[in-house]
């Protein structure tokens, strides 16, 4: 049943906008550095940014997930890697979703080959909130984006930008955010990103914040109705849930047997108990041991995606014994082969079309990149699901904690697959019959069919990858400045 709030309490709007008038005022439209409205999207130039946009589309692969990415150009004596892994948990772990990417302002420049002499080369090809606004149309998902960029002075392109995109959820107040970490800790990266994360999870309350004290009935029985419905999604999403462990159970018990057995056939690490030989074989015991204990508690897909990376760290130390035994340096940690994650990590690219798809390249292990070589089908990892085998990246919800575990940082190669490691379990887990409506739904009816980007409802068409979606949300609140 619908109940329309344009006819039944037009009054209370009215007297809403009359007594906040002056707070509706000053809840304008954010603006970037150079004055002009952000809200109606950031605008590129006619010409295309080649170099500077190749790079942001590789910064929007690093920050697929919530967290911090540091460029490898910038220097340790500005940001040091071990204060980017713990600032990266900081910002994963942010109740609103918050990405940041510290990058050099090299790599932002434009591709400036076909200027003439008058062209300055100093100029950067995206600048202030319009910056952070090409990574969040990258990677397609809703929440904060924050670019430190690093320089040598303010004149040169060091600043320090951010924005919040989003349709649902709260306003935080990322504007006050990064000024604030300028004000306070510029030009320290580290103390400016902690800052920032620290400050930009607090909610900016605006004009119908305040509204919403007077319309209490109204929000009430909408709240109520709302309840009702996150009490259903979270019935269906443990529904889900038993599902993911229903699904996982079995191929995970055999793995955990299988690589158990090879643990148990290593020979004793002898020597120097404190050489890189015996700390690997010792931890690789630990690891194995750990996934046999998550299994026996294993309720949930996050139980299912820890036992799956600790597997996946446990192959990668069989790979580095093994390379130790042989009098070689332990190899560097790769993505897991695509055929079967049980092969352990990568050694070697290979071209390969997945049935139905176009060709792609995939890491794999030697011994399937061979079969591959020669025309022949790898073996792939088959999981059963409702009485059929099918891919593992091809079993719905089950296929996430898989995925998570395995590949961890790293994109896996099938797109489908990669969308849905950024989906929630939630909603995964929602009743594709349910059509979404409440028994009561509250419209605002008037008549009015506006549009723009900058509108609380209105979006527009943009390129991303990396899982989210390809439509621009509404920009809540961003700023920031040089330093």
């Amino acid at each position: 049943m619908k109940i329309n709030l344009a006819k039944v309490v037009p009054f209370v709007f009215v007297a809403i906008a009359a007594l906040f008038a002056i707070l509706a005022q000053n809840s304008g439209t954010a603006t970037d550095d150079t004055g002009s409205s952000y809200a109606s999207g950031p605008t590129k130039s006619d010409r295309a940014h080649t170099a500077a946009d190749a790079y942001l589309d590789q910064v929007a692969i690093e920050l697929a997930q919530p967290g911090l990415y540091v460029d490898p150009e910038v220097s340790e004596s500005d940001f040091s890697r071990a204060e980017a892994a713990r600032l990266g948990e900081l910002a994963a772990k942010a109740d609103g979703p918050v990405r940041i990417a510290v990058i050099p302002v090299a790599r932002i420049r434009p591709d400036d080959s076909d200027r003439d002499s008058s062209y300055v080369s100093s100029q950067v090809a995206y600048t202030g909130v319009e910056l952070a606004g090409q990574i969040y149309d990258r990677v397609g998902s809703d929440g904060t984006y924050a670019v430190l960029v690093d320089a040598s002075s303010q004149s040169a392109g060091r600043s320090f930008y951010a924005g919040q995109w989003a349709e649902d959820g709260p306003t935080y107040d990322v504007e006050g955010a990064a000024e604030d970490a300028i004000s306070c800790c510029a030009p320290g990266y580290a103390s400016m990103v902690e800052e920032f994360i620290s400050e930009s999870q607090d909610v900016q309350h605006s004009f119908w914040w305040w509204a919403a004290w007077i319309c209490g009935p109204i929000a009430a029985l909408i709240a109520a109705v709302k309840g009702i419905k996150v009490l259903g999604r979270r019935r269906r999403s443990a529904r889900g849930q038993a599902e993911i462990v229903d699904v996982l159970r079995a191929p995970l018990n055999e793995e955990v047997i299988e690589i158990s057995a090879v643990v148990s056939a290593l020979p004793p690490a002898g020597g120097d108990p404190d050489s890189d030989l015996s700390v690997a074989t010792l931890k690789v015991l630990d690891l194995v041991e750990a996934a046999r204990h998550r299994l026996d508690a294993l309720k949930t897909g996050q139980d299912a995606t820890e036992i799956t990376s600790r597997l996946a760290d446990a192959r990668y130390q069989l790979t580095a014994i093994e390379a130790l035994r042989a009098g070689r340096k332990a190899p560097d940690r790769t993505p897991p082969c695509f055929f079967d994650p049980r092969h352990g990590p990568s050694s070697v690219a290979a071209e390969y079309a997945p049935e139905g798809g176009a060709e792609r390249q995939v890491h794999a292990c030697r011994a399937c990149a061979d079969m591959v070589a020669a025309e022949q089908q790898p073996p792939i990892r088959m999981i059963e699901k409702a009485g059929r085998l099918r891919f593992y990246w091809e079993l719905d919800m089950a296929s996430k904690p898989y995925l998570d575990g395995y590949w961890q940082r790293n994109r896996h190669p099938v797109r489908e697959a990669q969308a849905a490691r950024n989906l929630t379990f939630a909603s995964l887990a929602d009743d594709p019959d349910d059509d979404g409506e409440p028994a009561f739904t509250f419209v605002w009816e008037s008549g009015d069919g506006g549009s723009g980007w900058g509108g609380s409802g209105g979006s527009s068409r943009v390129r991303s990858f990396g899982g989210g979606s390809s439509s621009r949300s509404s920009f809540r609140s961003g700023g920031g400045g040089g330093f």
